[in-house]
């Protein structure tokens, strides 16, 4: 059964990254195992094998793009989603046991907008960012499941505020809006094909969308 999420006070003390991995380690590494609570060390748990389903999904989709055959293709993106859904399950035990830890609620997030739970993914980074408003990754992600959700102006929004604070965020959304945009009809939707033009006048005069 699936836990609402919810808006959460700052009520325990912040887990590092233990190193620049992304992962977070119980045991030393700079995070101090000794001074943890029980439920803090659980979080940290779920959240490490909530990583490593994430990095496996992305694996599988990684090796989607290389495959040409349509049912091969086919077959490692549905392992993929599989992988997604239990790291989203990880994740969800992560921020139960340590509400505040913002890592988990935007890996979370990232996880449910890979399943096409773009709702609940939104409700997540919220989450992350009411902890942690400078949680960059967190707001490319946030940006990417308002493109799902066609809510172009906050797209456009979290770009300008990425390419002001984080430029290598802002290209990174920029690239996954120009992966996107070669599968929508641009013509058939004037919000759309306005926001294609602005990715291609943002993308130095490319052409993604083929508008």
């Amino acid at each position: 059964m699936k836990v609402q999420i919810f808006t959460v006070a700052l009520l325990i003390p912040a887990l590092a990254f233990a190193n620049g991995s992304g992962r977070m380690d119980t045991y030393g590494g700079g995070l101090d195992a000794a001074g943890l609570h029980e439920k803090e060390q659980f979080a940290v748990e779920f959240y490490n094998a909530g990583v490593e389903l994430r990095d496996e999904a992305l694996s599988y989709e990684k090796e989607s793009d290389a495959v040409a055959d349509a049912k091969q293709k086919e077959k490692l993106l549905k392992k993929a989603g599989k992988s997604f859904e239990k790291a989203a399950g990880k994740f969800e035990k992560a921020v139960q046991y340590n509400p505040e830890l913002y890592q988990a609620w935007s890996a979370f997030g990232h996880a449910l907008r890979k399943t096409g739970d773009y709702e609940r993914s939104l409700e997540a980074y919220k989450n992350a960012l009411a902890l942690e408003p400078n949680y960059h990754e967190a707001i490319e992600y946030q940006a990417e499941a308002h493109l799902h959700l066609a809510q172009y102006e906050k797209v456009k929004a979290a770009y300008a505020r990425l390419l002001r604070e984080k430029p290598e965020f802002a290209e990174k959304l920029l690239g996954e809006i120009n992966k996107w945009l070669p599968g929508q009809d641009v013509n058939a939707n004037a919000d759309l094909k306005a926001f294609a033009q602005w990715a291609k006048d943002m993308s130095g005069g490319g052409n993604p969308a083929g508008i």
